[in-house]
């Protein structure tokens, strides 16, 4: 996946993942996007800046948490 400056990162990130869970050939289950520090504070200024919007934080197993962004990808609980 490439994003060039004239491009949203949020946007790019969303639309990669409705790709790959639209393809029927596979099945797909997308968990989480690990990315450097700065990728993520830009993402982070981005939500911010571009959708109002604060990055959620949950714990994802003892004592672990990470930040949170809804993709295109129905949450499902088990």
């Amino acid at each position: 996946m490439t994003v060039t400056t004239s491009m949203k990162i949020v946007d790019t990130i969303k639309t990669t993942i409705a790709q790959m869970v639209a393809n029927s050939g596979f099945r797909v289950r997308p968990t989480a996007i690990y990315a450097n520090p700065v990728l993520l504070d830009l993402i982070d200024q981005e939500m911010k800046t571009e959708y109002n919007v604060v990055l959620n934080t949950t714990q994802i197993s003892a004592g672990f948490h990470c930040q949170v962004m809804l993709s295109s990808k129905p949450a499902t609980c088990r």
